[in-house]
């Protein structure tokens, strides 16, 4: 949708006992377009993002919505290792919804320490 983020997650297989941090950025993003970069954290498997079009962001051609690409970063062993290009998916703009919403809890939520016994 325009003028929104939408998430996105990224899992990695980590290979050759590697457990150190990954960066993973996206390229050829269309006009209008940004992503924020990852970062999966040592010892863990995904990270989540977010994909956002700007306001005025129009739908991209069928050859730019299929052009974005995820490329990882590491260092290992003191030098830079690049795994990529890994194909982000087709971007789709939907047209932004007029329906707002807003969410509240169930229960209520209570703020400070509970007592000590």
């Amino acid at each position: 949708m325009t003028g929104i983020g939408h998430k996105f997650v990224v899992t990695i297989n980590r290979e050759d006992g590697f457990d150190g941090p990954v960066s993973i950025h996206a390229t050829g993003l269309p006009a209008g377009f940004s992503a924020t970069q990852l970062v999966v954290e040592a010892g863990h498997l995904r990270a989540w993002g977010t994909l956002f079009a700007a306001s005025d962001a129009e739908a991209p051609s069928e050859e730019d919505a299929c052009a974005v690409k995820l490329v990882a970063v590491a260092q290992i062993d003191g030098r830079e290792s690049r795994k990529w290009p890994f194909d982000f998916g087709k971007l789709v703009l939907k047209p932004t919804s007029k329906l707002r919403g807003r969410l509240e809890p169930s229960q209520p939520i209570q703020t400070g320490r509970a007592a000590c016994r």
